[in-house]
C-alpha cells in the first residue's frame, strides 16, 4: 500500500516543483532554490507517507486514497 501510494504521488503532484526551478528562478539562483525544492519535496513525500498507514487504520483504504486524491 505505501508503495503504491508513493508511485501515484510520484506521477501526480512531485515532479511539479522541478519543472518550476527551471522556469521561474534565474541561472544565479537557481542552485539554491533547487536546495529549497528538493528539501520541502523530501519533507512533502515523508509526510505523506507516514501519514498512510495512520490514515488506513482511521478510515478505509478507499477513504485514504479518495482524501489524498481530494488534497492533489
Amino acid at each position: 500500500m505505501v508503495l503504491s501510494n508513493t508511485a501515484f504521488f510520484s506521477i501526480g503532484m512531485a515532479p511539479i516543483p522541478w519543472g518550476y526551478i527551471t522556469e521561474i528562478f534565474p541561472l544565479r539562483l537557481r542552485t539554491a532554490a533547487t536546495s529549497m525544492v528538493v528539501a520541502v519535496n523530501r519533507v512533502t513525500s515523508g509526510v505523506i507517507l507516514m501519514s498512510m498507514t495512520s490514515l488506513s487504520k482511521a478510515i478505509t483504504i478507499g477513504g485514504t486514497f479518495f482524501s489524498f486524491v481530494g488534497f492533489t
